[in-house]
């Protein structure tokens, strides 16, 4: 998990969590509880075989 943001009050904080996984077909569910906001998830393929799943939420 990275959090960028929050420096001071009022400021838009940005929460990152990933994984990494082997089937593109049957990603792992990723999900952040008790903070709102707006999500994005990208998944790609890191090499052969290999996959990283991302929530971005800001």
């Amino acid at each position: 998990i990275i959090i960028y943001g929050g420096e001071r009050t009022g400021d838009t904080i940005t929460v990152v969590c990933s994984t990494l996984h082997t089937c593109p077909y049957s990603k792992p569910n990723i999900t952040l509880n008790g903070i709102e906001g707006t999500d994005q998830i990208d998944n790609e393929q890191i090499k052969d075989g290999l996959w990283k799943i991302t929530l971005t939420r800001t």
